[in-house]
């Protein structure tokens, strides 16, 4: 029992607070984001919003994300050891000031660097029109218009540094006190008693204390020519001392920590983001963001308002149980009620407590008549008095003790209706009476009322009803959405209906006509929650941040974690309008508290784009920073394929708090977000490319866009004078292939002379030898005979000559046809019997006319010869075709000796003849026991 009322008095004095809308950003910028080394000397801004920074490297312009970097590098004329110790900005002018080696001037139009005062210096200072320096000698020297006009030697003191301030030089010596020099003559006027000088002694001026004395250790301001201690800083150790522009001070302790003064005391800033780190100087970008300059990096420093105030109640929550966020009830703008799982919360004037009761995991609410009515999951109906916070279970006529009811919306004075599977319930809460209206197949998620009008949200798309006096009746629609509807709001600036979806965003219907528009992104997809607010914006909560529509100025607004939401994740039915301007929404991380007028107010500015840097890598990994004025420039060039060129892009935002980001595309493509504000571009297709780019603010309006014209080069082989080059080549080449067809059918001419003189030859011949027949001795039976196969041979070679000129059917097919037929003629009336063997798939294969000739008159050749000397009874021819086209001519004579074949008439001669003319082989042999082999191979190919 004990135990019980410690547990009692716990829950009800447990309680917490919310914090203030206060965010702190702190980033540190070391060589491997950019910076050329991370010993920072200085920090300056010109007039075009960009920061200067001097390292131990070089020169680094810094626009608030990206570094470009300048040293021997990229100008010849710069320090020999690139050490800038100091930095002075003057209009469009840098002076980098080195204790060695003197001054150099620096324009940040051209990006030109030239000499200015050669010699090592302690102290620099820019005052208008005029430039003064204190060398390392002790030597003042005044410039006007960087001309020498004055100058003083101080070898009796010790200079350390000087200011101008009232007309005067105020010069810090060491162990001398500071003197006041006059701005004319340079002649000392006081000599002014001063602490010990320390490493980081300093004047500077102060808006609120005029001449400030931070000698390293102790700070004092000038009252009446003598230094007093700083109001504030009496007893403090003081390594350095700044003021930002509200004159508010810092001061840096022992190079380790900062100090801020805030009301009446200074408090620490607590930079503690890395180990061993030496805090050299502040400079402040705005009142609310400051640079500090270290020797580990570059730090940013950045306060500015949350657009979310985070309300986190798992500190309100016991033996390490879930909390689940649900419906939210608001009494007034200062008291609400936040529902879900395990208990029930109630926050009053910015402080949580949570109310006693039993573990209900509540899914939605209404708020009726001083009582909260939540539907729950396994417990029914519920209400909680907000007057006693006593809770109780109502019972509903007809149904189950336990239904669980997805929805609860007021109906009437003292009417809630509720939507569960199969089923609308209209419970009156003063007369304890339940109506039920059956919906089958029909699981009801979503109801809100209007008027008489009631618009339901189902598993199956849109449903309206009319309820008036106790009278429930459907009114029929068309159906224009089939899948869940979880979530319906009245936009009544537009007179439209919004429906949320489980996967399809948002439909926004007009219920005139019950036309509807379809609203889908990276956020809108799943709807938790849409709720208007009392300036007719309509709030959307999601899976994936939340968006709001400003239907009068016709302007979207995303939310999301990357710019100040403690949620990416809201849960169905969290969330509600608090007093006039603000939302509140539930999610997995807690409630996210919002004020849209806050919002709007703190928007931050958005510049225009700025081009802050060009980068050309090669294809060997060499990196080309380019150094001229880019951000005018209409048309960048680079050579595709072989290198990348790199635009760095910005709206020169240095406080680092996130009020703007950039999408790019090239040509037509999808629109591309750029990794830390660098666009890389490369392997694009020859010719010219259109680069736009966008500027949109921190919540997804187009502010801004750029566009740029690529110019992709090639080498010369893909340009037009190739192609020029490539058509004379083709031109010349055609030249020669006519010239090739002409001398190739002159050729061809030839060969056909020659056919025709081997036929004028042949046919000559065999008329000769006719004609010596006619007059021989021989019997008549005899010389017919001898002229009558002189006409045959004769007739032959005319016909096969014939077709070899015609230059058609010289295929092989064709060649064994015609031997077929021409042995079928010359041995029909002798006793030999023949054989001709051939391979397949020679029909395809063309000979050329004389080879095709040759062959003819080869074969005739070989079949007389056989027929005249062989005595054989058998002839065999054989054509193959594999590496060469062979013909082997193959009898069964009676021949001994194979030199005796070359002394029987013409024929083997010709033979031979015909063969190396076509520069064929030929052999001949003894094929067992007497007969003749001719074998002839010829390149066909």
């Amino acid at each position: 029992m004990k135990y019980k009322l410690l547990l009692l008095f716990f829950c009800l004095f447990f309680q917490t607070t919310y914090p203030q809308l206060l965010d702190r950003k702190i980033e540190i910028f070391t060589t491997i984001d950019g910076l050329p080394d991370n010993c920072i000397n200085a920090i300056q801004k010109d007039s075009k919003g960009f920061i200067w920074i001097a390292t131990n490297n070089g020169l680094t312009r810094f626009d608030g994300q990206n570094f470009v970097n300048f040293s021997t590098t990229t100008h010849a004329a710069f320090f020999k050891n690139n050490i800038v110790d100091d930095i002075i900005v003057d209009k469009n002018l840098i002076y980098l000031v080195s204790g060695k080696e003197g001054v150099k001037l620096f324009d940040t139009d051209h990006l030109t660097l030239n000499n200015f005062f050669s010699r090592g210096i302690r102290s620099f200072s820019v005052n208008g029109n005029r430039q003064i320096l204190l060398d390392n000698y002790g030597k003042l020297e005044v410039y006007e218009n960087r001309k020498k006009r004055n100058n003083r030697s101080f070898t009796s003191f010790e200079p350390h540094n000087f200011i101008h301030y009232n007309n005067h030089y105020y010069l810090l010596t060491q162990g001398q006190g500071v003197l006041k020099i006059s701005e004319k003559t340079l002649q000392t006027r006081n000599i002014i008693p001063a602490d010990s000088v320390y490493m980081r002694a300093k004047l500077l001026h102060s808006k609120s204390y005029g001449l400030v004395y931070a000698s390293g250790d102790k700070v004092y301001i000038l009252d009446r020519d003598k230094f007093i201690p700083h109001p504030n800083l009496k007893s403090i150790s003081v390594t350095n001392y700044f003021e930002n522009q509200k004159s508010q001070p810092f001061y840096i302790s022992r190079s380790k920590n900062i100090y801020r003064y805030t009301i009446d005391k200074f408090v620490n800033e607590k930079i503690s983001i890395t180990n061993n780190l030496e805090i050299k100087k502040l400079f402040f970008v705005t009142p609310t963001c400051y640079l500090i300059a270290t020797n580990q990096g570059l730090i940013r420093v950045s306060d500015s308002k949350k657009i979310s105030q985070h309300i986190d109640d798992n500190l309100l929550l016991k033996n390490e149980m879930i909390r689940i966020r649900r419906k939210i009830i608001p009494l007034n703008s200062e008291v609400f009620y936040l529902l879900g799982h395990p208990q029930i919360v109630v926050s009053k004037k910015g402080v949580l407590k949570n109310i006693p009761s039993n573990n209900f995991s509540i899914y939605d609410a209404v708020y009726l008549n001083h009582k909260i009515y939540c539907t729950t999951d396994s417990y029914g109906i519920i209400s909680f008095d907000v007057e006693t916070n006593k809770s109780e279970k109502i019972k509903l006529d007809s149904i189950p003790f336990k239904e669980f009811f997805y929805v609860i919306e007021k109906c009437g004075t003292h009417e809630v209706i509720l939507g569960a599977t199969d089923k609308i319930v209209i419970h009156n809460t003063f007369k304890n009476k339940t109506k039920i209206i059956k919906t089958p197949g029909l699981t009801i998620y979503s109801i809100t009322k209007e008027g008489n009008t009631i618009w339901i949200g189902t598993n199956k798309g849109l449903r309206c009803a009319h309820y008036f006096n106790g009278v429930f009746s459907w009114k029929k629609i068309p159906s224009l959405y089939k899948k869940t509807i979880r979530n319906i709001a009245i936009d009544h600036i537009q007179n439209k209906i919004w429906l949320g979806t489980e996967e399809d965003g948002l439909l926004i219907v007009n219920p005139i006509n019950f036309s509807y528009q379809t609203k889908k992104n990276s956020i809108l997809k799943n709807i938790a929650t849409i709720t208007p607010d009392k300036d007719g914006n309509m709030w959307v909560s999601t899976f994936n941040g939340i968006m709001i529509f400003d239907i009068k100025n016709k302007t979207q607004y995303k939310l999301t974690k990357a710019n100040g939401l403690i949620n990416q994740e809201f849960n169905y039915k969290s969330a509600a309008l608090i007093g006039n301007s603000k939302m509140i929404f539930g999610g997995l991380n807690g409630y996210d508290l919002i004020d849209f007028k806050n919002i709007k107010k703190d928007l931050g500015k958005v510049n225009t784009i700025e081009i802050t840097g060009i980068k050309t890598i090669t294809s060997s990994n060499i990196e080309l920073e380019r150094f001229e004025n880019f951000n005018n420039q209409k048309e960048l060039s680079f050579k595709t394929g072989e290198e990348e060129i790199n635009l760095t892009v910005s709206n020169l935002a240095k406080t680092g708090i996130s009020n703007s980001n950039f999408s790019y595309k090239i040509n037509n493509a999808k629109s591309i977000n750029p990794n830390n504000n660098i666009i890389r571009i490369s392997n694009l297709p020859y010719g010219k490319h259109k680069l736009t780019i966008f500027l949109y603010d921190n919540f997804g309006n187009l502010k801004d866009q750029k566009v740029i014209i690529i110019n992709a080069k090639v080498p010369f082989y893909y340009e037009i004078n190739f192609y020029i080059f490539l058509a004379l080549l083709i031109l010349i080449s055609g030249i020669g292939i006519i010239y090739y067809i002409i001398k190739s059918r002159k050729i061809e001419t030839k060969i056909k002379d020659q056919i025709a003189m081997d036929l004028h030859d042949e046919v000559g011949t065999v008329l000769t030898r006719m004609l010596f027949i006619s007059k021989s001795n021989k019997k008549l039976e005899l010389q017919h005979d001898e002229i009558k196969k002189g006409i045959i041979e004769a007739l032959f070679s005319i016909r096969t000559s014939i077709t070899a000129l015609s230059n058609t059917n010289t295929t092989l097919e064709n060649l064994i046809y015609d031997t077929k037929e021409l042995l079928h003629k010359e041995l029909s009336n002798t006793s030999i019997e023949f054989l001709i063997n051939e391979e397949k798939g020679f029909s395809s294969i063309n000979l050329k006319p004389e080879l095709y000739r040759d062959c003819k008159l080869i074969i005739f050749e070989a079949t007389t010869n056989m027929i005249k000397y062989s005595n054989a009874t058998s002839f065999f021819i054989h054509f193959d075709l594999d590496c060469q086209f062979t013909i082997t001519i193959t009898d069964n004579g009676h021949l001994k000796n194979i030199n005796s074949i070359y002394n029987k008439g013409n024929g083997i001669a010709n033979i031979i003849k015909r063969t190396e003319r076509n520069k064929g082989t030929y052999s001949f042999s003894i094929v067992p026991p007497h007969g003749l082999s001719i074998q002839l191979k010829f390149n066909i190919k």
